[in-house]
């Protein structure tokens, strides 16, 4: 049924909007096409080499912008806002030892270790 859907004319919509910088969100929107169709269409290899190159066209575009307007701090704040994957910040967070919890049943009865509605019956 998505198939259907994918016209040369929706085809060129998201692409040009793709192109423009526009979000995949965005660009299928704004082509009248649904998520789960849009990430079903991905799947053929023209359709997402398609997407893949519009958005490559547009962070290209989007960065000699950058490079040429704005003042270097700017340029990289631009960029880590549009395309947070590839230039923004990265934050690696590692947790060491282990984690507590405590179930508090103040109403229902004792407290006990297990969560809410355990039992220790086996069906």
């Amino acid at each position: 049924m998505a198939e259907s859907k994918r016209t040369p004319y929706r085809v060129a919509i998201i692409l040009s909007k793709l192109r423009l910088g526009c979000t995949r969100t965005a660009a299928y929107g704004l082509a009248r096409v649904s998520p789960q169709a849009f990430y079903e269409w991905m799947h053929n290899p023209e359709f997402g080499e398609a997407v893949r190159h519009a958005e490559a066209e547009a962070e290209s575009d989007w960065l000699c912008a950058a490079l040429k307007d704005a003042k270097p701090p700017d340029r990289i704040k631009l960029m880590s806002l549009r395309y947070r994957q590839d230039w923004g910040e990265q934050l690696k967070i590692e947790h060491t030892g282990g984690v507590n919890i405590t179930y508090v049943n103040d109403w229902r009865g004792p407290t006990t270790d297990a969560p809410p509605g355990a039992t220790d019956s086996q069906d």
